[in-house]
């Protein structure tokens, strides 16, 4: 394995390790003592990462980092708002300054406007450094990979898509229809919006802190700092994922959908009124529609398998989330019959 990869998953693991101590200790509010503790652990991975391409004269970066730790403690000094903004202000401008330093063994020459566009640059690379280090720091093709693993990035790489695509429909099908509401909202024992507020934190963390170490650690050389480049093509490991999830979600609707019939008179006497079931479940299901359809096409044009077998599975796929689609087109429609049956156009 080559130092460079090495190095990549160095970071990779330093910048986890910061995402899991930022998502214990920045979650409670206001900040206190939490604040330094997090930003000198950020620090000491900023450093190490800069000692890693053996630069000189990086004391001044030190010095500014150290600094930016002895502002972050002002957080737990005075409860004012005035001297709170005005400590974290300082320690977000000394942390940047001292990256800044580290990289380059001095701060840019050229007066207020150099500083500000070079710190321009570190904010790039935090929000978008991160998956650099994945892409194109790891030289993924030197890894030793057992035979179980051949499709595990194909599989990442489908859920990874699946995800937010399931987010979307769920949500619309769910304020389309109470009872499939019901049904994605199975009371478990569990505080989802702790959890959620644990991973939000701690992925903010690691993905701000791996964009930091990416530049710090590989520096602005253009032939090392590659931009970031992913094919937009896809196997049918991560279409079939898509299409697949998506069509278990469907057809959990539909399979509601048919416990009364589309919504027959008996469901809205007992239940909501016509008003309310039409304009509830009618155009959300019509975006429903106009969203799938984009779904299928954009997975086609993006599938880049000539196997025979592969398309089989495709057309499979997409052809009964068709048929599933138009189940769910004449729900909305019934939905639009009830109403005009009692109201008129």
């Amino acid at each position: 394995m080559n130092p460079k990869t090495v190095l990549a998953f160095r970071l990779i693991g330093w910048s986890a390790g910061i995402g899991l101590l930022g998502a214990v200790l920045l979650k409670g509010s206001p900040w206190g003592i939490n604040a330094p503790l997090f930003v000198a652990a950020l620090a000491c991975a900023i450093v190490a990462a800069a000692k890693s391409r053996e630069l000189p004269g990086q004391r001044l970066g030190c010095v500014l980092l150290a600094l930016s730790i002895v502002f972050a403690s002002g957080l737990a000094w005075r409860d004012s708002a005035t001297l709170r903004f005005l400590d974290a202000s300082a320690a977000v401008i000394c942390l940047v300054l001292g990256t800044l330093a580290l990289r380059m063994s001095r701060l840019p020459d050229g007066g207020f406007l150099s500083h500000l566009f070079s710190m321009g640059r570190i904010g790039r690379d935090a929000a978008f450094g991160m998956p650099g280090i994945v892409v194109n720091e790891v030289d993924w093709v030197e890894l030793p990979r057992p035979t179980w693993t051949r499709h595990l990035k194909s599989v990442a790489r489908g859920l990874a898509v699946a995800v937010p695509v399931l987010l979307v429909f769920g949500g619309l099908l769910a304020s389309a229809d109470a009872a499939f509401e019901s049904l994605l909202s199975i009371p478990l024992d569990i505080d989802g919006q702790l959890i959620a507020t644990y991973v939000g934190i701690g992925s903010v963390c690691m993905w701000i802190t791996g964009g930091l170490l990416r530049g710090t650690a590989f520096g602005e050389d253009p032939e090392v700092r590659k931009p970031l480049q992913v094919a937009l093509t896809a196997g049918i490991v991560e279409v079939g994922i898509v299409l697949g999830t998506l069509n278990l979600l469907f057809l959990a609707f539909v399979g509601v959908q048919l416990t009364y019939l589309f919504g027959s008179n008996e469901f809205v006497v007992n239940g909501p009124s016509y008003a309310e079931y039409a304009r509830r479940g009618f155009f959300e299901l019509v975006a429903v529609t106009a969203l799938a359809l984009p779904v299928i096409l954009v997975s086609r044009s993006l599938l880049r398998d000539g196997r025979a077998a592969a398309h089989r599975v495709f057309a499979a796929l997409s052809g009964t989330l068709i048929v599933l689609l138009f189940v769910v087109m004449a729900s909305a429609v019934q939905r639009m019959n009830l109403y005009t049956a009692q109201y008129g156009l």
